[in-house]
């Protein structure tokens, strides 16, 4: 698993610039989380508004994947658009992707201390940073029965990145292709 870990996170750094800590949260977040929160009226009304407002872009990938042990892609909606990808399609994968099971409290410290292990070896932070993030983070989850937060990408990232993606399960695709086949 580190390994795995290791390159997903490193090519994280690598594709994207402005990363602040909260992305890297963010990514290693959704990486063992899979889609954050929980699905509702707010979920369905916030797709459908990214979806209409995403612009059509050729210049990035279409899907990132974001997990080397679970099959949790970022689908990017302007390189989708591009592609005339089917918004409704694309809203049954992101709405079953929130039934699958994820990973749990213990996965995501063991990615996060993999994390701190390569900011260690390339100084993509300070530590002082993450020590004082850690510690937010563990003070979160003491008063929140251990659950840790959600986030949003920072300012200088979304300045600099302009992400507008949503996170689906590979499962919840094949899935929805494999119902639409047997339903005809």
């Amino acid at each position: 698993m580190k390994n795995n870990w290791e390159n997903i996170i490193i090519s994280y750094f690598e594709k994207y610039s402005g990363l602040e800590i909260d992305d890297i949260y963010k990514f290693i977040f959704q990486g063992v989380f899979g889609p954050e929160g929980k699905f509702d009226d707010k979920s369905k009304a916030r797709f459908m508004l990214d979806f209409a407002k995403a612009e059509n872009d050729e210049t990035i990938k279409m899907m990132e994947k974001i997990s080397p042990n679970k099959d949790l892609y970022r689908i990017n909606l302007g390189p989708y658009k591009y592609r005339d990808g089917d918004q409704g399609s694309l809203f049954e994968w992101y709405y079953r992707s929130f039934s699958f099971e994820y990973g749990n409290r213990e996965e995501f410290e063991e990615v996060w201390n993999i994390f701190i292990k390569i900011n260690k070896k390339n100084d993509f932070f300070h530590i002082e940073l993450i020590d004082e993030f850690s510690f937010r983070l563990r003070k979160f989850a003491l008063q929140n029965h251990d659950a840790l937060p959600v986030m949003e990408h920072s300012k200088l990232f979304l300045h600099m990145n302009r992400p507008s993606y949503r996170v689906v399960n590979f499962r919840a695709m094949i899935g929805a292709l494999k119902d639409s086949i047997l339903s005809k």
